[in-house]
């Protein structure tokens, strides 16, 4: 403690040694998910994996990292990848629709379509809603119609959520 009574500001070192940490928590959460999704994709639509992605968000860690680091971190894993190659939008969406409210930051995700000339189908996902730092809308620029959109709020908006089910149990009004 300080002599006025506040708490002292972490030191430099300190502070690399913690954004560090982060960094080895994210790279390791970085390959897990991914792997833990593309099988639960195979049993449940994209709406309820997002719905498991949110309790996810309540439960971990929050991350103090900049949104751009996250970006280029989750970009980096989405390219490389095998398994994700047909869908690396997807992938690259839900690890920044995972990582970014950890970090304070609301985020929606959005799923789009369009039928080709031949009949078949394509889709695309992105994400909006993170400052300056919304991947590219490719989708609605090429003609594909939005069929699916998801928020979710930063950590703190689900910390507030949680306490305020807490006083409706108690009868309390919000």
């Amino acid at each position: 403690m300080c002599p006025d009574g506040g708490r002292r500001k972490r030191g430099p070192i300190l502070s690399a040694m913690y954004a560090a940490k982060a960094i080895v928590q994210i790279a390791a959460e970085l390959w897990r998910y991914p792997r833990r999704w593309r099988k639960r994709l195979e049993a449940v639509s994209v709406p309820r994996l997002l719905d498991e992605i949110e309790e996810d968000i309540r439960r971990t860690s929050d991350l103090p990292l900049a949104p751009a680091l996250i970006r280029f971190l989750a970009k980096q894993r989405s390219r490389l990848t095998i398994q994700w190659r047909a869908n690396r939008c997807l992938l690259r969406g839900m690890l920044l629709f995972f990582f970014l409210p950890r970090a304070g930051r609301d985020v929606t995700i959005h799923i789009g379509c369009r039928i080709l000339p031949d009949g078949g189908v394509t889709g695309h996902c992105w994400i909006s809603g993170v400052d300056s730092l919304a991947l590219r809308a490719r989708g609605l620029e090429g003609g594909m119609t939005e069929v699916f959109r998801r928020t979710a709020q930063s950590k703190q908006a689900y910390a507030g959520a949680a306490d305020a089910t807490q006083f409706k149990k108690n009868g309390c009004r919000v």
